[in-house]
């Protein structure tokens, strides 16, 4: 491919146990550019690859997620 594929997933992680979270993420860290959301960030942020960007929607307003990110 000439340009790298968006990957875009919703909510996918309620789904799934913490051993096929982790498959997940692992895969995922093969791809340039993942926009993920979930609604248990708990369960899978020690397992975002280093220099995920975080974020919360609040109000309807995204915001960076304070002293959570993975850079």
């Amino acid at each position: 491919l000439k340009v790298a594929p968006l990957i875009l997933l919703d909510d996918v992680f309620s789904e799934f146990d913490a051993a096929h979270q982790r498959q997940l993420l692992e895969f995922l860290k093969s791809f340039e550019q993942v926009f993920l959301t979930t609604a248990h960030l708990e369960e899978i942020k020690d397992n975002l690859p280093e220099g995920a960007q975080i974020y919360n929607i609040e109000n309807g307003i995204i915001l960076p997620s304070p002293g959570v990110g993975r850079e």
